[in-house]
């Protein structure tokens, strides 16, 4: 006796910068699609570059990081047979090994002084005791182009 292959489900991603809400339309969206999981970006540890700042100033290519284990999250998904896969990702269909996986990439263009807001009180007290004025002065030197 064969068994059946599960059908690929539709599988959603959703991108925007830190604090840019992808984690809350995430889970929203997950609530509201039947039979569907939803995958968080910060639930995976990646190897990517040392100095994230140096790599947004050399133009943060996403092919930098292995984002293998989200991958291998992916396939078992696609096994377990979920119709659709909600995925908070912040790279979208621009990292070479999502693209062709991605049936849907919603980018959320949140504001970055709202998106900066959002992380400060996300972050709470981790963030004040890293030292907030240096975060803010990276934020207004690094985080911002233009």
């Amino acid at each position: 006796m064969s068994r059946l292959k599960p059908a690929k489900p539709f599988i959603i991603a959703i991108a925007s910068v830190s604090g840019g809400g992808k984690t809350t339309i995430t889970s929203h969206l997950q609530d509201q699609l039947p039979n569907s999981v939803a995958m968080y970006y910060d639930d995976y540890s990646l190897q990517g570059p040392e100095d994230f700042i140096t790599w947004i100033q050399s133009g943060a290519d996403p092919n930098e990081w292995n984002i293998e284990p989200i991958m291998a999250g992916i396939k078992e998904h696609i096994e377990q047979g979920y119709s659709y896969i909600v995925l908070d990702f912040p790279f979208g269909r621009n990292h070479q090994h999502s693209q062709d996986w991605l049936d849907l990439t919603v980018f959320l263009d949140t504001p970055l002084d709202v998106a900066m807001a959002r992380r400060v009180i996300r972050e709470g007290q981790s963030i004040i005791k890293r030292d907030l004025p240096e975060e803010m002065k990276q934020y207004i030197e690094c985080g911002r182009v233009g």
